[in-house]
């Protein structure tokens, strides 16, 4: 399946596992926030997940027992129309935004997260609001295609 991120794209920059599973690991616990994990991998780690929405466990954390990737499978169908495109066009430089030039060095806690998570949802809102579905993608979806 289509990976989206993975710690493999960070890895040679800072040669350090940890380091380089936090881009990934915010992306893969904001969608759990967010509810964008498809209902299958909500099933399969529904224990870490709990855990990940009570901040008992960082997204780095989960990403690392399930491959250490963020899959298009991973993802609701509006999570991979959302994702995909905004890693591709603005998840480096949103980091870059927020935490700075070195965002790969900066801890991974749920501070950090809570910075990043409110301009991904800003993006993802605007997002939705102007890509309402028109009427017939509604029609389709009704008839149950």
């Amino acid at each position: 399946m289509t990976v989206i991120d993975s710690i493999d794209n960070y890895l040679p920059q800072v040669n350090e596992l940890d380091k380089a599973a936090m881009p990934p690991g915010l992306l893969l616990a904001w969608c759990a926030n967010l509810r964008l994990l498809h209902p299958s991998f909500e099933e399969e780690f529904a224990g870490d997940l709990l855990r990940l929405r009570v901040q008992e466990l960082r997204g780095s954390e989960l990403l690392g027992k399930c491959g250490g990737s963020l899959r298009a499978d991973m993802l609701t169908e509006t999570g991979r129309v959302f994702l995909a495109p905004y890693v591709a066009e603005h998840f480096a430089s949103d980091l870059a935004t927020v935490f700075g030039p070195e965002y790969l060095h900066v801890p991974d806690n749920w501070e950090n997260y809570a910075k990043f998570a409110g301009l991904v949802t800003e993006r993802f809102m605007r997002r939705k609001k102007n890509h309402r579905p028109g009427i017939l993608a509604r029609v389709k979806q009704w008839l149950g295609g």
